[in-house]
């Protein structure tokens, strides 16, 4: 991850050897490589189907939203999208999802973005909200939101009865009960401290996101939360005590914990019926221009995951299971 990592195919492929070669017995390697896929080509394909590398394409669908975050790049992705269809299928089905990155810029076009990947029969696409802070999201771009989710789900419905399918991540079914309140609840993987990540310069990392390779890092909170996830470095002897001190940094950081004090404008996130599905990242509540509390998450992400929500249960209602 980070920038566009098949620019050094090479690199990757080293990297993938090495893990195969060093893994102890029965432990399994499981790729992971984000692109915008412009340099998936065929050698490019060749190696990440027969690594089965999962893949995750940052594509923003129809033309006019694509051009916002590449200009030109459409003609190349929509080429890859119907190549991966006819020659690599199974791949595209098991290991290929196509994500949209939502912002205010191209939300008008998220309902046509969702109907072009369902007429090209994409199996597996989702949305994100901007991970970065967005000026231009107000509280009229939530209305329109609500509206094109409108539409969405009645693409999705409407293909949902012709294939029995559902492509698009955000409507699939969720299944379970409502989890019991709980006090510091993680807001990822990365505060539960199950997850390393090393940087290009052998710096190991609780979560990528805030690597200085990659992040800009403009805000104070940023840069504490940056600290706090730090480890060290590959070559530090004493790594294996640090990394066992890293849970009480991300806890002491406020950030990547906490997720009931969340609020979101004048809404506690603890009385949020969302709560227990939603993935605010910290990065995103690092980002905003100007905030210092680590509690406080911006309007995008939380817009979208209670309209999706709502919208989800419509398409498709929950199934509760006794317990």
């Amino acid at each position: 991850m980070g920038g566009e990592p098949l620019v050094e195919l090479a690199v990757v492929r080293r990297v993938a050897d090495y893990l195969a070669s060093r893994a102890p017995m029965g432990i399994v390697t499981r790729l992971a490589l984000t692109t915008n896929g412009t340099l998936v080509d065929h050698e490019a394909l060749q190696f990440l189907a027969g690594r089965r590398v999962r893949t995750g394409l940052s594509f923003d669908g129809v033309e006019a939203a694509q051009e916002l975050r590449a200009p030109g790049a459409f003609g190349c992705l929509d080429e890859l999208i119907q190549r991966l269809r006819i020659d690599y299928p199974g791949y595209l089905a098991d290991r290929v999802t196509v994500a949209i990155t939502l912002s205010a810029a191209n939300l008008p076009y998220l309902a046509s973005s969702v109907a072009y990947f369902l007429a090209r029969g994409v199996p597996s696409f989702t949305v994100t909200p901007l991970l970065t802070h967005d000026p231009a999201w107000t509280e009229g771009c939530a209305t329109e939101l609500d509206r094109q989710l409108g539409e969405v789900a009645s693409l999705c419905r409407d293909h949902r009865r012709r294939t029995a399918t559902m492509p698009f991540l955000p409507f699939r079914r969720t299944t379970g009960r409502r989890p019991r309140r709980r006090r510091d609840i993680p807001m990822c993987r990365i505060g539960a401290g199950h997850a390393l990540f090393v940087d290009v310069d052998g710096t190991v990392m609780a979560c990528g996101l805030f690597a200085r390779s990659t992040a800009r890092l403009d805000t104070k909170l940023a840069r504490r939360a940056a600290e706090a996830v730090t480890v060290g470095h590959v070559t530090d002897p004493d790594l294996h005590s640090r990394l066992a001190g890293c849970g009480d940094a991300l806890r002491a950081a406020g950030l990547f914990h906490g997720k009931e004090r969340k609020r979101s404008g004048d809404q506690a996130c603890g009385t949020c019926p969302q709560l227990g599905e939603c993935r605010v990242c910290p990065m995103a509540i690092a980002a905003q221009p100007g905030n210092d509390d680590p509690d406080l998450v911006p309007p995008l992400p939380c817009a979208f995951t209670r309209l999706a929500a709502k919208h989800r249960r419509l398409v498709q209602p929950p199934v509760l299971r006794r317990y």
